[in-house]
């Protein structure tokens, strides 16, 4: 044998071995049904956030502070949309969305604040 076949072959063995990635399966098609249950969810967990941000709100203290406060009044409505939402992800951005979760929490908790304090100056004028 020549001496550049033996490492050529070892090369294409050894890739053969080597695990792939597989190709992430495309997200899963939706019925109507599931569509308006995200919606009703998100829905729900919305009106909690400005219910626990009209509640907890003196209007003083720092809005990431009063989100740290009112995300947890809402988490049972929370799991549910998040829940609903994860229906329509595949694997990888379903991982993605776990992962960002913490976060995307906090922000619709500091939307919903900013909401109350919006309505409150429309409502005092």
């Amino acid at each position: 044998m020549k001496p550049f076949i033996v490492p050529a072959l070892a090369l294409f063995t050894l890739a053969g071995c080597v695990q792939r990635q597989p190709v992430d399966e495309p997200a899963p098609v939706l019925t109507e049904g599931e569509i308006a249950a995200q919606k009703l969810a998100e829905q729900a967990y919305k009106a909690c956030l400005l219910k626990a941000a009209h509640f907890a709100d003196d209007r003083k203290t720092d809005p990431a502070s009063v989100a740290i406060l009112i995300t947890p009044m809402c988490y049972p409505q929370f799991a549910r949309y998040a829940a609903a939402y994860e229906e329509g992800l595949n694997r990888r951005d379903r991982k993605v969305y776990i992962s960002a979760a913490d976060r995307l929490q906090m922000d619709l908790a500091a939307a919903a604040i900013a909401k109350e304090r919006d309505e409150r100056i429309v409502s005092a004028h």
